[in-house]
């Protein structure tokens, strides 16, 4: 499966702003409470396509949980969700990447295309940031591919942040259904 990948050059990537300051520890924080997406300007981004990111980042980073779709696994999985610190550019970064998709080199090769510019992404990836830049942007996330990659080192928050985002994702989804069937039956 990584050869499907391997020669895909970073098209997606959503830039993500630090909202506050890092938490010690993660306890029930989501992705949303730690990062801002910053508007990207193309219809790729929307309609569910950073959601399916974290579910997928999900069911990669956390072994013990089952996943819809593949339940023909036998629990505990394999971890898919490989973490990695390196320098791109002299740039040192620090990430993960769905493993049954990229290589360690692969990724870090990639991250290097956009730094260079020679990967050409919808809505500017903008990184590195220019030098005096006032951005906010420390993260990016290519969504399409699952990797995410940052200036700060997030590794060790990145498996619960997107646990629990799903799991809050799942109760609103629930929530919706209950209403809508409670609609249809006042109907």
């Amino acid at each position: 499966m990584r050869t499907i990948y391997a020669k895909k050059p970073f098209s997606l990537v959503q830039r993500l702003e630090l909202k506050g300051s890092l938490p010690k520890e993660p306890g029930s924080l989501m992705f949303g409470d730690l990062f801002a997406l910053e508007y990207m300007g193309a219809s790729e981004f929307e309609f569910g396509a950073f959601s399916e990111f974290l579910r997928t980042a999900d069911w990669a980073a956390n072994p013990a949980k089952p996943h819809f779709l593949m339940r023909m696994f036998e629990s505990p999985r394999p971890i898919y969700w490989e973490s990695f610190s390196a320098s791109v550019g002299g740039i040192a970064v620090y990430g993960g990447f769905d493993s049954r998709l990229h290589s360690v080199e692969d990724v870090i090769a990639k991250i290097g295309e956009v730094a260079s510019g020679k990967a050409r992404c919808k809505g500017g990836a903008n990184f590195p940031p220019k030098e005096g830049s006032i951005s906010k942007t420390v993260a990016w996330v290519e969504i399409i591919q699952g990797v995410f990659w940052s200036l700060q080192d997030f590794r060790y928050l990145f498996s619960n942040l997107v646990n629990q985002s799903v799991r809050h994702m799942d109760k609103q989804r629930v929530e919706r259904n209950k209403k809508v069937a409670t609609m249809r039956q006042e109907a």
